[in-house]
């Protein structure tokens, strides 16, 4: 079996992977997160309809869709 590798990646003192999903781009994986922020940001952005938050629609987790 192939080892994973989760990373957090910064430009300068900006944390991409928050602000991904801040924006909406991206959902919080529960598996690999354990910090409160990631869930505050996509919290904000699925109330503000940010990104895939602002379509209507089945919106699936990649981890759920591989499930099926």
């Amino acid at each position: 079996m192939q080892a994973l590798a989760v990373a957090e990646v910064y430009r300068g003192e900006l944390g991409l992977n928050l602000t991904i999903v801040e924006s909406g781009q991206a959902t919080v994986y529960p598996s690999y997160c354990d910090d409160p922020a990631y869930y505050q940001a996509e919290q904000r952005a699925k109330v503000d309809g940010l990104g895939v938050w602002g379509s209507t629609g089945e919106h699936q987790r990649p981890w759920e869709w591989r499930q099926r």
